[in-house]
């Protein structure tokens, strides 16, 4: 990588090292950079380096290797170009009897900033939530305390946002709030990066992602390019043995097997209503199908099959 080339981005990093003890290597030469505009998820397991990674270009840990650039400025505690970014790394420390809106005005206010530079009311609307900006943050739930976590990011209108695991803890209908919030702030122009252990959000939300394992970089690219070419369905019918001899007659079809209730099969080059019509032409009644995996396989399959 040609730092010189690179200069001006959102962010590069170039042979990033990081050592706790003998035994801990938490990210060893990692070298990453992210285009202007782009949702980049930094995806892998849990201890595979990501937080630890995204702590030191904020600048809260000094990298014992390497360099960091964002914007094209080095980043070291406190730099200038740190007041750019946004983040949620660490679990804000909101007040439980004030308000939301009241935790975020002192907030901003304990930086020594005007609050008129805060651009308050519209993260306010971009985190969705409503007249309960003005409850006490004690009754908030789980994933109105991370939307509001977000917001608290945004203010001052940073360039780029960093999230870690932000829906870590949420159930399924927080989550959905949260991954609106994030495409609402990405729409608007900011480039960010999110950190997850989760494969269906970094597919869901990015559209660039770098899988790194113990430290390492593995693979960095565009999510679909990460996703395997071949696509592998999942479909329930009423007579599974009927279904499977038709499937195993078709050339766009391939690895066909029953799976629990269904069959899941590897669709090579054609489209799923191809396989619909053939079912139900041979007079098979399909009742569900889906597109399943897809950067799951490849995330396996690029950890050495184990995921771990």
């Amino acid at each position: 990588m040609r730092w010189r080339d690179l200069e001006g981005k959102p962010l590069v990093i170039e042979s990033l090292t990081k050592r706790y003890s003998r035994d801990v290597l938490a990210v060893d030469g990692l070298d990453l950079a992210i285009e202007a505009g782009s949702v980049f998820g930094l995806l892998g397991p849990n201890g595979a380096g990501k937080t630890t990674t995204m702590r030191m270009l904020l600048g809260l840990i000094r990298p014992d290797q390497g360099r960091i650039s964002i914007f094209g400025q080095t980043v070291s505690p406190g730099a200038p170009v740190l007041e750019e970014v946004g983040s949620l790394v660490e679990t804000p420390g909101f007040v439980p009897f004030l308000s939301g809106r009241k935790n975020l005005e002192l907030f901003w206010k304990a930086g020594g900033s005007s609050l008129s530079d805060a651009n308050l009311e519209e993260v306010l609307d971009v985190a969705a939530l409503g007249d309960a900006v003005n409850r006490k943050f004690k009754t908030y739930s789980q994933g109105m305390r991370q939307r509001l976590a977000i917001a608290q990011s945004l203010l001052g209108n940073p360039r780029f946002l960093v999230l870690d695991e932000p829906t870590n803890g949420l159930d399924p209908q927080q989550t959905r709030q949260v991954r609106s919030v994030i495409r609402r702030v990405a729409a608007s122009g900011t480039t960010v990066l999110l950190s997850s252990h989760l494969l269906s959000e970094v597919e869901q939300l990015c559209d660039h992602a770098a899988v790194i394992d113990q430290g390492r970089l593995v693979k960095c690219g565009p999510v679909a390019d990460l996703v395997s070419s071949r696509t592998t369905v999942y479909l329930e019918v009423d007579d599974i043995e009927a279904a499977c001899s038709v499937l195993g007659r078709l050339s766009i079809c391939s690895t066909v097997a029953a799976q629990g209730k269904g069959i899941s099969f590897e669709l090579n080059g054609a489209q799923r209503m191809d396989v619909v019509v053939a079912l139900v032409g041979a007079g098979v009644g399909v009742q569900t199908i889906m597109a399943r995996h897809g950067l799951e396989d490849a995330y396996i399959e690029l950890l050495g099959g184990s995921g771990q």
